[in-house]
C-alpha cells in the first residue's frame, strides 16, 4: 500500500480547514483511489501547503489520475505559488537554519487565481469543452501569462483536438523558452496530430528512454527538474550536467541543460549543447528551433536562418520556425523572403505578438511605415503590455509623417505610464547615499559593440574614465566583438545583462551603488526601460540612442544642446527635464576611411544629390519633396543607397515614377559592405536629409567623406538631429526651416559647385575640430553630472538647466552662408 503524504501539524486558519480535513478522512478510508488524492491536492493548495501538494500530486499520478486532470492541478499549483503562497510547509526547523527561499515570480494579475480554480473544477468534473471555452477567454484577457494557454492546451488535448491544441502549446513555449515540459507537450501534440502515438511521460523524462542501469542518471535528472522548478538554476545546471555525464547520448538531457544555460546567459555553451542534441536526434523539431533561437540571441543570424530552414524541412507549416526564420532574415535579407515567412506564419495560425511584431519590423525596414504600424498594433492587441512591441510601435510612429508632435508625446507617455503602473520604484536613502565625490555612473545599452552608437559613446566613455569617474556597463545583448573588447577597458565593471530579468538587473544596479544611470537606447532594440521604471538608481538620464522621450516620469533628464532643442520648442514633448550642453555630440570615425576626392559635379557637369539613410526614413513626403527638387534642377541625378533588396528598389522606382521622375535620373544601390558604402560618397555632391526622422550616423560619415547634408529642422527632436550636426560644424547654410526653404536651398547649392568643392576640401578638418574631441563634450557633461547629483543629494526635484562654458565653438568664425 502506498504511504500517504500527510500534511504537517497545522496551526491557525489551516487547522480549521474543513475541506482539507474531509479529504484526509477520505484518504484514510481508501488511499488507493486517485480521485481522493486529487481532492487532497486541491485542498492542500487551498490551504497554502504547496510542498505537500506537489508530493501528493505525484502519488495521484502514480495511481492513475487522468493526464488532463493532473495537468490542470499542476497549473493551479503554479498559479497559487505565484500568488505568494509558501511552497514549503512550516516545520520545526529554526528559521536561521532554513535554506534561503528561491526568488518568487511576480504575482499574476488579480482574478487569474479565481479563474484557475474554476477551470480546475471543470477538469475535475470532466467538463473539458466548458474548460476550453473559459480558458480561451482567460488567454485573451491575460495573453502574457501562461496559465490560460496551458489550461486551453490541456482541455483541447483531453478532447482529442490535437490540431487546435498546438497553437496554445506553441504560445506556452514562446513564453517559457527554457521549460522542457512545455517543449515535450508540444512534441506530443505534433506527434498526435500526425497519427503517431503520444509517448508516455514517466518520471518527467518525456520521450527519453534511459538504460536499465541508469538509475543514478534518473535520480540526477529528477533532482534537476525539481531544482529547476524551484528556481535554483545553478544547482539544477550541476544536476543536469551530472545526469548528462552518466548518459551522454540522451538528446533531451542536453536540451534541458541548454535551456538553463540559455536562461543564465551562457549562450555559447547552450548553443554547443543544442548542436550535440541535434546531432543525436536530427529529426526532433524542437531541438532545431531551440538551436535557432539561441543563435539569434548570439546575433549569428546566418547560422540561425540555417537552423530554422532545417526545422521547416521537418515541418514546413510550423509557425514558430517561420517567425524564427523571418527574424534572422530581417538582418541578413532578403527582406522579401522575411516578409513572406512572417506572413505565412500568421496565415497558418501563429497569431502571436512575435509574429506580428516581426512582420512590422520587416515592413518598416522596407520603408512601408503605414503597413508596419498596422502590424505593431495587431501585436499589441494580442498583448497590450508587451514591452518590445510597444516600443516598436513608438519607433515606427516617429518615422510617420502623419503623427503630430503632441500625438507622439501622448503615445510615449501612455507607454511610460503603463510601465510605471506595473512596478514600484526602488527607494534610495539620501542620508546613506549622498557624497561629495564624483557620482558613480552606469550605462545600460545593447549597442556597446560594433554598432553605430559606439562611434558616439566610445570617446566620452574613455574621457570620463580618465577624469576619475567610476563607470559600470550593463550590456543588454551578448557583447564579445572587437569593439566591446575595446570599450571594456573604460569600465570598472561590466555586466552581461541579457540573461537578467528586469527586476534582477535593477537589483544588480542598486547593489553596484550606481548614482546616475544612463539609458543609451530609448525605444530602440534591446532597451531595458522597465529597469528604469523601477528607478534602479537615484538619478536617471536618457541620451544618444533615441532622439525623443522615453515617456517615463521616473527618467529624470535628457541631454541635448540648444540647436537640437531650442528653448521653448520641445519641453512639452518630454517627460524628462532637458539639460542643454554646449556640445552634446562627439563622433569617432574609424580613421581608416579613404581620402576625400574632388567634387564629382566638376567632372560630370551635373550635380548628384544623394541619401544614405535607412529606407524606413524615406517617407512619401520625402519622395515628393526630392522629386520637386529634381524637377527644378533638370540635369541633376539622385543616388539612394542602403536599399534592402530588389523588391524595395522596385517600389522606390515606382514611387518616383508617380512623381514624374524618369528612372534614368535615379542611381539606386542596394545595401553593401562598409568600404563600398564609403566609396559611394565620392560620387555624390550634396546629401538630402530625410524628415521627420533625420539622419545621424550616416550624416556624420558623410561629413567625414567631405559631403555636406541639406537638412530640414522640424518641430521634433528626431527632425532636428541633422540641424544639430550641421550647426556643430558651422554649416548653418545647410539648415532649412521649411519644405519651401529646403527646396530653394537645394536648387541654390546645385548652382554653386565651386563653393561645394571648397567646403568638400575642408569638411573633414571641420569635423575633426568640431566633433571628434571628446574633451569638449565631457567638459560640459562633467558640470551637468555634478549638478544633477547635487540636486538629488539636497532633496531637490529634477529641473532643466543649461551648462555654459567660458569658450565658444572653434568653428563660429567659419560659419557658412
Amino acid at each position: 500500500m502506498l504511504e500517504m503524504v500527510r500534511p504537517p501539524e497545522m496551526h491557525g486558519p489551516a487547522a480549521a480547514a474543513g475541506p482539507l480535513t474531509a479529504t484526509i478522512d477520505m484518504l484514510e478510508q481508501d488511499p488507493t483511489r486517485p480521485e481522493h488524492w486529487r481532492d487532497f491536492v486541491a485542498a492542500l493548495a487551498e490551504a497554502g501547503l504547496l510542498e505537500a501538494a506537489w508530493q501528493a500530486l505525484g502519488q495521484a499520478v502514480a495511481l492513475g489520475l487522468p493526464r488532463a486532470t493532473a495537468g490542470a492541478l499542476e497549473i493551479l499549483l503554479r498559479v497559487q505559488a505565484e500568488h505568494g503562497a509558501p511552497r514549503n510547509a512550516p516545520d520545526a526547523t529554526p528559521e536561521a537554519e532554513q535554506p534561503p527561499a528561491p526568488a518568487r515570480p511576480a504575482a499574476p494579475p488579480p482574478g487569474l487565481l479565481a479563474h484557475s480554480r474554476r477551470l480546475f473544477a471543470m477538469f475535475r468534473q470532466g467538463r473539458h469543452a466548458d474548460a476550453a471555452a473559459l480558458a480561451r477567454r482567460v488567454a485573451r484577457r491575460w495573453p502574457g501569462h501562461v496559465a490560460g494557454h496551458e489550461f486551453l492546451a490541456a482541455a483541447l488535448e483531453a478532447q482529442g483536438r490535437w490540431e487546435e491544441a498546438i497553437p496554445p502549446a506553441r504560445r506556452i513555449v514562446s513564453l517559457l523558452p527554457g521549460d522542457t515540459g512545455a517543449r515535450m507537450r508540444l512534441d506530443r501534440l505534433i506527434g498526435a496530430r500526425g497519427g503517431v502515438a503520444a509517448p508516455g511521460q514517466a518520471a518527467g523524462f518525456g520521450t527519453a528512454t534511459l538504460p536499465a542501469d541508469a538509475a543514478p542518471a534518473a535520480e540526477a535528472w529528477q533532482r534537476a527538474n525539481r531544482l529547476h522548478r524551484e528556481g535554483r538554476l545553478e544547482e539544477a545546471i550541476a544536476a543536469y550536467r551530472e545526469a548528462d555525464a552518466i548518459c551522454p547520448d540522451i538528446a533531451e538531457l542536453k536540451h534541458a541543460l541548454a535551456a538553463l544555460l540559455q536562461a543564465t546567459g551562457r549562450l555559447e555553451e547552450s548553443s554547443a549543447a543544442l548542436a550535440r542534441a541535434v546531432a543525436l536526434k536530427p529529426a526532433s523539431l524542437h531541438l532545431r528551433q531551440a538551436h535557432g533561437g539561441v543563435l539569434l540571441q548570439r546575433l549569428l543570424h546566418e547560422e540561425a536562418a540555417a537552423a530554422f530552414r532545417e526545422a521547416l524541412r521537418l515541418d514546413p507549416e510550423n509557425g514558430e520556425s517561420l517567425v524564427g526564420l523571418a527574424s534572422a532574415l530581417k538582418v541578413t535579407g532578403p527582406l522579401s523572403e522575411a516578409e513572406a515567412a512572417a506572413r505565412r506564419a500568421i496565415a497558418l495560425g501563429e497569431d502571436s505578438v512575435s509574429a506580428h511584431s516581426t512582420l512590422g519590423h520587416v515592413l518598416q525596414l522596407q520603408g512601408r511605415t503605414e503597413e508596419a504600424l498596422v502590424c505593431f498594433r495587431a501585436a499589441l492587441s494580442r498583448d497590450p503590455e508587451d514591452v518590445l512591441a510597444g516600443s516598436g510601435l513608438l519607433f515606427c510612429e516617429t518615422h510617420s509623417g502623419t503623427a503630430t508632435p503632441a500625438a507622439l508625446f501622448r503615445a510615449h507617455r501612455a507607454y511610460g505610464e503603463g510601465l510605471e503602473r506595473r512596478v514600484a520604484p526602488m527607494h534610495h536613502d539620501r542620508r546613506e547615499r549622498r557624497h561629495a565625490g564624483a557620482p558613480r555612473l552606469g550605462f545600460v545599452s545593447g549597442d556597446l559593440r560594433a554598432h553605430a552608437v559606439s562611434h558616439f559613446v566610445a570617446p566620452f566613455l574613455f574621457e570620463l574614465s580618465s577624469r576619475g569617474f567610476e563607470l559600470h556597463a550593463y550590456s543588454t545583448i551578448p557583447s564579445d566583438d572587437h569593439v566591446s573588447a575595446h570599450l571594456k577597458r573604460a569600465f570598472a565593471g561590466w555586466t552581461e545583462a541579457h540573461s537578467l530579468p528586469d527586476e534582477g538587473l535593477a537589483q544588480r544596479i542598486a547593489a553596484d551603488r550606481i548614482d546616475i544611470l544612463f539609458d543609451l537606447s530609448g525605444h530602440t532594440a534591446h532597451h531595458r526601460l522597465p529597469v528604469f521604471a523601477r528607478r534602479a538608481a537615484p538619478v536617471q538620464v536618457s541620451w544618444i540612442g533615441y532622439p525623443g522621450t522615453t515617456g517615463l516620469a521616473r527618467m529624470d533628464y535628457f541631454l541635448c544642446n540648444a540647436m537640437l532643442a531650442p528653448h521653448g520648442l520641445l519641453e512639452a514633448q518630454f517627460t524628462e527635464k532637458l539639460v542643454r550642453l554646449p556640445f552634446s555630440t562627439v563622433f569617432e570615425p574609424f580613421r581608416s576611411e579613404p581620402g576625400v576626392g574632388p567634387l564629382p559635379a566638376l567632372a560630370k557637369g551635373h550635380v548628384t544629390f544623394g541619401s544614405f539613410n535607412r529606407l524606413s526614413k524615406v517617407t512619401a513626403e520625402v519622395i515628393a519633396l526630392w522629386s520637386r527638387i529634381l524637377h527644378a534642377v533638370p540635369d541633376a541625378r539622385l543616388m539612394v543607397a542602403a536599399i534592402p533588396d530588389a523588391a524595395a528598389e522596385a517600389r522606390l522606382r515606382a514611387a518616383f515614377a508617380v512623381q514624374g521622375i524618369d528612372a534614368a535620373r535615379l542611381v539606386l544601390h542596394q545595401r553593401t559592405g562598409f568600404d563600398r558604402y564609403l566609396a559611394l560618397h565620392g560620387e555624390v555632391d550634396l546629401l538630402l536629409d530625410t524628415f521627420p526622422y533625420a539622419g545621424g550616423t550616416s550624416t556624420c560619415f558623410a561629413q567625414w567623406m567631405g559631403v555636406p547634408t541639406l537638412t530640414l529642422a522640424g518641430g521634433t527632436m528626431q527632425s532636428r538631429v541633422g540641424a544639430s550636426l550641421m550647426a556643430h560644424l558651422g554649416l548653418h547654410g545647410f539648415i532649412a526651416e521649411s519644405a519651401d526653404d529646403y527646396a530653394a536651398k537645394a536648387v541654390a547649392w546645385a548652382a554653386r559647385p565651386g563653393r561645394l568643392a571648397e567646403i568638400r576640401s575642408t569638411l573633414r578638418h571641420r569635423l575633426a575640430l568640431g566633433m571628434t574631441d571628446a574633451r569638449r563634450v565631457v567638459d560640459g557633461l562633467e558640470v551637468a553630472l555634478h549638478g544633477m547629483w547635487r540636486r538629488w543629494c539636497h532633496g531637490l526635484p529634477a529641473e532643466g538647466f543649461d551648462v555654459t562654458l567660458p569658450t565658444g565653438s572653434v568653428l563660429d568664425a567659419a560659419a557658412d552662408d
